[in-house]
C-alpha cells in the first residue's frame, strides 16, 4: 500500500506578459521562479512527491488581449517552455501540475487555458482544458470543450476527454481550473471517473467571493471524498514597459501610466490542501510567496470510501438529477462549433440568453422592476 506522502500547492507572484515581444523572457522568469521554490522544499522539508502551481501561472492574463495576440503568446502542451518543469519532475521522481494559456495548432483562431501534469519519467501524463470559462462569464476571448464540443471529442478520441484522470503509484490524478470549483457537477464527474486528488489551479483575485470559494474547495472535497489541492496567485506583478514591472524598485507612481492599474498583491493568496473529510491539513492563508505543504494518505481515502457511513458519492441518485439537468440546460454545447469566439461580449450576451430564458419561464422569479430587453440575434438562438 502506497505510504503518506507530501504535497505542495506552490504560490508565487507571476509576472504578466502585458507586452509579447517579452513573452519569453518573462516566461522563463516565471519558471526559475517556480524551480526555485520547489527546490526549497525539498532542502528545508524533505522531497515532495506532488507539486501544484497556479492557473495561467507562466504568462498571466489579460482580459482585453485579442484571439490572434493570445494564440501568439500561449504556449503548447508538452513544449519548451515547460521543459524545465518536466525536468525538475524526472530528476526529483516527482509529478508538477501546473495552468497555462495554450494554443493548439488543431484547434486554428481558438486557444484555451488549460493544466498540464508532468510525470517522474518528464513526460506529460495528463492535460485537462478549462470548461467553465469564457463562454459563461464572458470575460475573455478562450475556449472550451463544450463550445466546440463535437470537433473536440472527434479530435481527443471520445467523450472521457472531457474530465480526463490518471492512476499513478502516488494515487488517481484529476485537472480542474479556478471557476470550475464552483460547480458541484464537476468535481463530481472526476470522481466518476475514479479521481482520489484534484490538482486545483486557481487565479483568485481579492474580492467578495472568497470565502465562498474556500467552502466550495472544503465542499468538494467532502462530498466527493477526495483531496483538493489548491494553488493560488501569491501576488500578480503588471509589466509597464519593457522588462520593468509594477513591483520593481523605484517605481515613480508622480506619473501615471499604463499597466499600473492592479495591486501587488492582487491575489488573496490562500492555496491549500484539503483532505477527503473536507479539512484542510495545509495553507498559505495569505498572500505572497509561500508554501502550502500537507500530507496525503491514500490508504485512509480508499478505507473512507469503502464504508456506507456518509458516502455521498455512491448515494446520489444521479439517474434523477439527469432529467432535471436536461430539462434545465443552460449554455449548451457547441456555440462556438461553426465559428470561434472572437470578441468577450459574445459570451456575455450568450450568458444574458440563459438569465432571460430562465426569467420567462419561471425558473428565475423576476426583480422589482424588471422589464426585458428585446434580445439580439444570437440570444434568440439560445433561448430558442
Amino acid at each position: 500500500m502506497i505510504e503518506k506522502y507530501t504535497a505542495v500547492a506552490v504560490q508565487t507572484i507571476i509576472r504578466h506578459v502585458r507586452e509579447p515581444e517579452w513573452r519569453d523572457a518573462i516566461i522563463r522568469e516565471n519558471v526559475n521562479r517556480y524551480l526555485s521554490l520547489m527546490e526549497y522544499v525539498s532542502c528545508r522539508w524533505g522531497q515532495a512527491k506532488l507539486y501544484v502551481l497556479p492557473e495561467f501561472s507562466l504568462t498571466g492574463v489579460e482580459h482585453v488581449r485579442s484571439v490572434e495576440e493570445w494564440t501568439r503568446i500561449a504556449l503548447r502542451i508538452p513544449g519548451p517552455e515547460l521543459e524545465p518543469l518536466a525536468n525538475f519532475a524526472r530528476i526529483n521522481r516527482a509529478y508538477v501540475a501546473g495552468g497555462t494559456m495554450e494554443y493548439d495548432p488543431a484547434y486554428p483562431n481558438r486557444w484555451f487555458n488549460s493544466a498540464y501534469l508532468f510525470g517522474p519519467s518528464g513526460d506529460l501524463v495528463l492535460r485537462y482544458r478549462k470548461i467553465n470559462g469564457a463562454d459563461v462569464q464572458g470575460h475573455t476571448t478562450y475556449s472550451t470543450p463544450t463550445g466546440c464540443y463535437d470537433l473536440y471529442v472527434k479530435n481527443e478520441g471520445g467523450e472521457d476527454a472531457l474530465f480526463p484522470v490518471v492512476d499513478t503509484e502516488i494515487g488517481r490524478l484529476a485537472l480542474i481550473n479556478c471557476y470550475d470549483i464552483n460547480f458541484p457537477e464537476m468535481p463530481r464527474a472526476f470522481a466518476q471517473h475514479g479521481a482520489e486528488i484534484l490538482l486545483h489551479c486557481t487565479g483568485e483575485p481579492y474580492g467578495p467571493h472568497r470565502e465562498p470559494w474556500e467552502m466550495s474547495r472544503r465542499t468538494r472535497a467532502y462530498e466527493n471524498c477526495m483531496y483538493v489541492i489548491s494553488s493560488n496567485h501569491g501576488g500578480y506583478a503588471a509589466q509597464v514597459s519593457g522588462n520593468v514591472f509594477a513591483d520593481s524598485p523605484g517605481l515613480n507612481f508622480q506619473e501615471r501610466r499604463d499597466g499600473e492599474i492592479s495591486p501587488l498583491h492582487r491575489s488573496h493568496g490562500g492555496s491549500e490542501i484539503v483532505d477527503f473529510n473536507g479539512k484542510v491539513a495545509g495553507a498559505a492563508p495569505n498572500p505572497g510567496e509561500a508554501l502550502a505543504i500537507g500530507p496525503i494518505d491514500l490508504r485512509a481515502l480508499r478505507e473512507r470510501r469503502a464504508e456506507i457511513r456518509d458516502n455521498i458519492l455512491v448515494q446520489s441518485r444521479t439517474e434523477i438529477y439527469a432529467r432535471e439537468y436536461t430539462r434545465h440546460q443552460a449554455t449548451g454545447i457547441n456555440r462556438w462549433l461553426e465559428a470561434p469566439i472572437a470578441h468577450k461580449s459574445e459570451a456575455r450576451q450568450s450568458t444574458e440568453a440563459v438569465i432571460a430564458r430562465y426569467l420567462r419561464d419561471g425558473v428565475y422569479a423576476p426583480p422589482e422592476g424588471y422589464e426585458p430587453a428585446a434580445p439580439s440575434e444570437q440570444q434568440n438562438r439560445a433561448l430558442a
